[in-house]
């Protein structure tokens, strides 16, 4: 159905992609794209609040570094108590994925679908069973538990490391726990 507006032709139809459903799902024509109004009328509001959201940065920068690290200083205890209290995290963790099986197998799963993708074909299966292998006669020996870890980190905005035994090394846990993934 067609219906004048404004000067401008609309065509009620089926639900956009996001789901809007307003009065049948309206798609304006003349949109590359055949645009919801409510879509259109979000991405307006968006660059309206981003528009202000910069020239009010522009006016208040020094105010607003100020203020951040103010913040910073005041909240840094955060991480360090975080870095203090891994066991503490580590049994909060542990409890979680028994209260959230569903959700621990997803992310499990996820993981594994990560180095999966990262595994290619021609990769040396038995120089990573030997790496694992070491990992443990480590944690025998020491008493120390030992991880083996990615030297470049599987996912990580910058690059992507493969599952191959030239990127691994066997690291003790304390050391492989301490870090983000940083790729310098």
């Amino acid at each position: 159905m067609l219906n004048k507006r404004q000067g401008t032709v609309w065509h009620w139809g089926p639900p956009c992609k996001r789901g809007h459903n307003e009065n049948g799902g309206s798609y304006r024509y003349g949109h590359p794209h055949g645009a919801c109004v409510a879509c259109m009328a979000k991405k307006s509001r968006t660059a309206k609040r981003q528009s202000y959201n910069k020239t009010y940065y522009q006016q208040n920068t020094e105010r607003l570094k100020q203020a951040s690290q103010e913040y910073r200083s005041e909240h840094d205890y955060e991480s360090k108590r975080y870095a203090q209290d891994k066991p503490f995290h580590a049994a909060r963790y542990k409890k979680w994925c028994q209260d959230n099986p569903e959700k621990a197998a997803a992310r499990c799963g996820e993981r594994r679908a990560t180095r999966n993708n990262a595994t290619p074909k021609w990769v040396n299966r038995a120089a990573i069973a030997a790496l694992y292998a070491e990992a443990r006669r480590r944690q025998r020996e020491t008493g120390i538990p030992h991880h083996v870890d990615h030297i470049i980190p599987l996912r990580h905005p910058l690059v992507c490391g493969l599952h191959v035994e030239h990127n691994l090394q066997v690291v003790p846990a304390s050391i492989n726990g301490n870090y983000i993934d940083d790729f310098l």
